[in-house]
C-alpha cells in the first residue's frame, strides 16, 4: 500500500477493557517498541487503533496516535517503512 500524508490507517493492537468509561487500554508493538496507553473506544476498530499519517519517506512513516500513551511526550510515532507496509491497513 502506498501511504500519503493525511491518510487514515489502522495499526494492529492488543485492546483490553479498562476502568475508564468509554476507553480501552491499548498496546501496540512496532518493530520492538511497545507503546501502551488509553484510547477512546470510537477510535478503535476491532483489534486496531485508527491513526493519521503525518509524514512519509523511503525509510519510515510517521503517524499521529490518538489517546494518552505512557512514556510518550508527543502524539506521534515513527514506524519503519517495511513494518508499515506489512502491518498498516486502510481505515
Amino acid at each position: 500500500m502506498a501511504f500519503v500524508v493525511g491518510q487514515l490507517v489502522c495499526i494492529p493492537a492488543l485492546v483490553e477493557p479498562c476502568a475508564l468509561a468509554g476507553e480501552s487500554l491499548v498496546t501496540i508493538d512496532i518493530d520492538g517498541e511497545r507503546l501502551s496507553g488509553f484510547v477512546r473506544d470510537e477510535l478503535i476498530e476491532g483489534a486496531a487503533v485508527r491513526a493519521v499519517i503525518r509524514a512519509v519517506d523511503d525509510r519510515a512513516v510517521t503517524v499521529t496516535l490518538p489517546g494518552a500513551f505512557f512514556l510518550r511526550a508527543t502524539d506521534r510515532t515513527t514506524i519503519p517503512a517495511a513494518w508499515a507496509t506489512a502491518h498498516l491497513r486502510r481505515a
